[in-house]
């Protein structure tokens, strides 16, 4: 074989540097992976991670369940880690780790591997829903401006503002996605959930409480708090804590409204809340009246599937006797 010219062996070389790189990947991430999640805080801006994840739900779950190993069947997954490794090499270290777009699509699709009950419910309700069926409505773009503030629960992972998402940025359309997939879900399991979190933070019972002095319904319910549930802010990028969102002062005219609440009734409100007037009603709040003020959301509507068709049956056994279960609340607010 005729060795190459002088001047072409630096490619030579840089290329067969580079496949050897790629090659020998797979082999270093199973060497790096043994140590489990030991191995993955040797790296000072991924110990946080880590710490809060031995204290967490999760604490039973490799690393490599969520985030993938040496035998992930993606391209962009090795690539990703060699950007890192090139990275840590020219010392450019990050203040904190954050997952792109892409990778909260994939933990998304294992979240499944585990719980695959949630996970149907989830795809089968309104929150599964797709950047298309949000960022491409005709109906609703026409009458309302796109604004930056509806990647706050319509796309809370994706970088940048509202033009990065969707375009043109007005009212006059005809409107296509910029980077988004049209079938990639806007509202992710990591929007309402953070896999690395304290469980022992959370461990006790919530009793209810409403936000105005009118007993609800089924006063002194305990709820139960998972850990994990809380509010992804893409400003700080961080989840908050279910435990410390606020419930509105919410209004009828100058009447205040009972509401429920409860840390769940808190993280619905995040994005289903009325406008600043503080209206029942208005914008996409969804705060009950008249015979059901007071409940909560989850009284109603099960947890994924968002779904209420069987509530009362679910709830008082005889759906007939639904209304006859809450008099008092119900003259009390008449």
């Amino acid at each position: 074989m005729k060795a190459p010219s002088i001047a072409k062996r630096p490619l030579v070389i840089a290329a067969s540097t580079a496949l050897l790189a790629l090659l020998a990947l797979p082999g270093a991430s199973f060497l790096y992976e043994m140590g489990g999640g030991e191995s993955c805080a040797r790296c000072h801006e991924i110990a946080p991670n880590h710490d809060t994840w031995r204290v967490s739900t999760h604490k039973d779950v490799p690393c490599t369940a969520c985030h993938g190993d040496a035998l992930t069947l993606d391209a962009d997954f090795h690539l990703g880690n060699l950007r890192r490794i090139a990275v840590h090499f020219f010392g450019e270290l990050p203040e904190r780790i954050q997952l792109r777009t892409k990778d909260v699509a994939a933990i998304t699709q294992r979240c499944e591997s585990c719980h695959a009950q949630e996970f149907r419910q989830w795809t089968s309700g309104g929150h599964s829903v797709d950047y298309a069926s949000i960022f491409l409505r005709p109906g609703h773009n026409h009458s309302r401006q796109l604004m930056d503030d509806c990647l706050r629960c319509h796309g809370m992972h994706q970088p940048g503002d509202i033009a990065s998402v969707v375009t043109p940025v007005s009212m006059e359309g005809p409107w296509t996605l910029v980077n988004a997939l049209p079938t990639e879900h806007s509202i992710p399991c990591l929007s309402c959930h953070a896999m690395h979190v304290d469980a022992t933070e959370a461990k006790a019972g919530y009793l209810r409480q409403t936000s105005v002095d009118v007993e609800p319904f089924d006063a002194g319910k305990e709820i139960k708090l998972r850990p994990s549930l809380g509010f992804y802010d893409r400003r700080s990028e961080d989840h908050v804590s279910a435990r410390f969102l606020p419930v509105p002062a919410i209004q009828q005219g100058t009447r205040p409204v009972a509401v429920a609440a409860t840390p769940q009734n808190a993280l619905c409100y995040q994005c289903h809340a009325p406008y600043a007037n503080l209206q029942a009603g208005t914008n996409d709040d969804k705060t009950p009246l008249g015979r059901y003020e007071g409940m909560a959301c989850l009284d109603c509507h099960e947890k994924h599937t968002l779904k209420s068709s069987f509530s009362c049956a679910e709830f008082h056994r005889d759906p007939d006797a639904c209304l006859d279960r809450i008099p008092a609340l119900a003259s009390s607010v008449e």
